[in-house]
């Protein structure tokens, strides 16, 4: 098991991500990261989840993370078989509207606070 500085999860088990993305949202424009490992973790309470990793860019500090955590994220596609489109118009709406739903979840969420 891991333990890592920083984090409230414990690393239980490390599943191979080959050919899986995460989509950020960088503006009008979207980012696109390869996964490099799926982790099973569990938090304080026990509970457990499979969350994707990935290298932030040197310009992001070059350190791992885990892609969720990121406020810009917007999902997960394995890029060998790609759920939302070939078709990069079709591709960018549907990612518009994922952007506007986590927007709003994140407002929501605000308020509650």
């Amino acid at each position: 098991m891991i333990v890592l500085p920083k984090s409230k999860y414990k690393i239980k088990q490390l599943l191979p991500a080959n050919n899986w993305i995460a989509y950020f949202a960088n503006g009008d424009k979207y980012d696109i990261e390869p996964l490099i490992t799926w982790a099973l973790v569990e938090d304080k309470e026990g509970g457990q989840q499979i969350r994707g990793v990935f290298i932030y860019t040197a310009e992001m500090g070059g350190e791992w993370g885990f892609a969720d955590d990121d406020k810009n994220f917007i999902g997960y596609e394995n890029s060998e078989y790609p759920f939302l489109s070939k078709d990069k118009a079709e591709l960018i709406a549907r990612l518009d509207v994922i952007k506007e739903i986590k927007e709003e979840e994140r407002l929501e969420n605000e308020k509650m606070v």
